[in-house]
């Protein structure tokens, strides 16, 4: 098994799909890259999985799955998974599958109506500031809080990524 993802070095997938892999797990982008460069070979693909279709979509993808759907050879399976069916997404089953089947599944789990959620992203150093304003002024039978930590680089007074 391979992965192909921005962000890993060239080499390093190259040497992976030189050993032929029996699987290969992308992003939209990355796969599309190795199609142009020549070092992905769809041509004896037999299975495709789309995961979190519609995810791709709103994330602006969607042209590059169709790219990449439309140098695959007939005959292989498709799986697609969607928490949601758009239109473009069904444009896609209806244009690159044969006889597809939709399977719906209910959750088993519900949202009551009488919980909302929300949630607040605090920048800088008055995060503790904020904590307390937050906790004095709503109104609410449980909170959850979370602190994220950042990696500081040993030469900066600074978090990296700040």
């Amino acid at each position: 098994m391979v992965a192909l993802y921005g962000g890993q070095r060239y080499d390093v997938q190259l040497r992976a799909l030189r050993q032929g892999p029996q699987i290969v797990v992308g992003t939209p982008g990355r796969l599309l890259d190795h199609l142009k460069r020549g070092t992905l070979d769809l041509s004896k693909l037999s299975g495709l999985v789309l995961d979190e279709a519609d995810e791709m979509l709103r994330m602006g993808f969607i042209e590059d799955v169709e790219t990449i759907m439309a140098q695959i050879p007939e005959g292989h399976q498709t799986a697609l998974f969607s928490a949601t069916m758009p239109e473009a997404i069904r444009r896609i089953t209806r244009r690159f599958m044969k006889e597809p089947q939709e399977v719906r599944i209910q959750s088993s789990v519900t949202t009551r109506p009488d919980i909302s959620q929300s949630y607040w992203t605090v920048w800088g150093m008055r995060k503790n500031e904020a904590l307390v304003r937050f906790l004095e002024a709503e109104d609410f039978d449980a909170a959850i809080y979370l602190r994220a930590y950042q990696k500081r680089d040993p030469g900066s007074s600074r978090s990296a990524g700040t």
